[in-house]
C-alpha cells in the first residue's frame, strides 16, 4: 500500500535501526512492479514478466525469511498481508509447514496506526496455526480484498497445496 504519511517508513526505520545486522528488505509494494488499478497497467513487458516470476516464488520468499508485519486497523481484510502473515508464522519441514514454535518465529509485529494488543492477538488466532487447506479457506473468502483479482485465482492453488511443494523442496535437497 501506498505510505503517503510515511508510517510505514518510520516503522521500517525504526526496526532496521533497532537491529543493524539486516542487510537486504523487501518491500512489496516498492519491490514488485504494481498496476496502477485492475483496469490501468502501465507496466513494461519486462515488468510484467518480472511480476509474473516473483508470483511465482513468492509464497517461497514468505516461507524462509524474516518478516516485519506492520499490522494496521485493516491488515485482516487484505489478501497479501494475510498471507505474508501466515507464511511467516509457519515453520518448514520435511513434512510440509506447521505452525512453528517460539523458537522457530521468524515474524516481528509492528502496529501501527489505530492497530492495538487486540489486533496483534485476533491476527494470531485468525492465521498462526493453519494449516495450508485452512488458510485457503481463509484467504477464499469474499470480503479478503486485494487489488488484482486474478492474483487470487493464481495464488489459492498454491496456498492449497504449500506441504506437497515445501516436501518436494525437502526431497530435492536431500
Amino acid at each position: 500500500m501506498p505510505d503517503g504519511e510515511g508510517v510505514q517508513l518510520t516503522a521500517i526505520q525504526a526496526h532496521l535501526a533497532a537491529h543493524p545486522d539486516i542487510e537486504y528488505i523487501w518491500y512489496d509494494y516498492s519491490c514488485m512492479a504494481q498496476k496502477e488499478s485492475e483496469e490501468v497497467d502501465g507496466r513494461s513487458a519486462a515488468d510484467k514478466q518480472e511480476f509474473g516470476l516473483m508470483l511465482a516464488a513468492i509464497a517461497d520468499l514468505y516461507l524462509t525469511s524474516n518478516v516485519l508485519i506492520l499490522l494496521d486497523g485493516a491488515y485482516s481484510s487484505r489478501f497479501w498481508t494475510l498471507m505474508e502473515a501466515w507464511c511467516s508464522m509457519m515453520a518448514t519441514t520435511a513434512e510440509g509447514v506447521c505452525a512453528a514454535t517460539e523458537g522457530q518465529t521468524r515474524y516481528t509485529i509492528s502496529t501501527i496506526h489505530t492497530a492495538n494488543e487486540h489486533h496483534k492477538k485476533a491476527l494470531l488466532e485468525l492465521v498462526g496455526s493453519n494449516t495450508p487447506s485452512q488458510m485457503h479457506d481463509v484467504l477464499a473468502k469474499p470480503d479478503i480484498q486485494l487489488t488484482n483479482a486474478k492474483d487470487k485465482k493464481v495464488m489459492l492453488p498454491v496456498v492449497k497445496k504449500t506441504n506437497e511443494h515445501v516436501k518436494q523442496i525437502f526431497a530435492r535437497a536431500v
